[in-house]
Formats: structure tokens, sequence, C-alpha cells
């Protein structure tokens, strides 16, 4: 995390691993890296700006990720990989969980 006058910036890596339904090895990668800026924090601590990060961060970059793998397997030649919507997980702690399309 970068912190600027108004606004921070957050570094946020998806690594994403494709395999069969059969549990084969991965037989694609994709790593994608995403600098996002927030900004009106006001005089948030850099724990609490961290705590937001970690809580927020792979939410707001997940529908980028989605498209860009999707559009980066097709572009291989291969089927498109479909990764799954993202879905907080209602209970306590902050535990967060995919689900796969029905």
């Amino acid at each position: 995390m970068v912190r600027e006058v108004d606004t921070f910036v957050a570094l946020i890596t998806l690594n994403v691993r494709a395999r069969r339904r059969d549990g084969s090895p991965a037989f694609a990668r994709f790593v994608h890296r995403f600098n996002i800026r927030y900004s009106g924090h006001g005089d948030a601590s850099d724990d609490v700006l961290l705590e937001f990060v970690n809580t927020n961060g792979v939410m707001h970059a997940w529908p980028y990720a989605r498209a860009a793998v999707q559009a980066a397997s097709a572009s291989l030649g291969l089927l498109p990989i479909l990764l799954p919507v993202f879905r907080v997980q209602a209970a306590t702690g902050a535990s967060v969980r995919t689900s796969s399309p029905k």
C-alpha cells in the first residue's frame, strides 16, 4: 500500500490456476496485478487502511480479473474459463469464498 496526500494505492495480485474437474494438475495459470487507487480516506491510520484493503481489495478487483481470465483463455484457443462470482460469506470473521454458477 502506498499512501499519498488524499489517496492511497493498493496492489492486489490474483493468481488463478485452471484445473480440470478430475483434479489433474493445472493446465493454465493467470496472474493479474491491479493497482487500485482509493481516495477520501481522511486521516485514517495505516492500520485502518490496510484492513480496508484486505477486506475490500479482492472484491473490487475480482470482476476485472474474471473478465481478463475469460478473454485470455479464449485468445489462447482454450474454451473460455469462467471464474465464479465472488461472494462474501455472511458469518463472523472475515472469511470469503467463491461460488460456482449452477
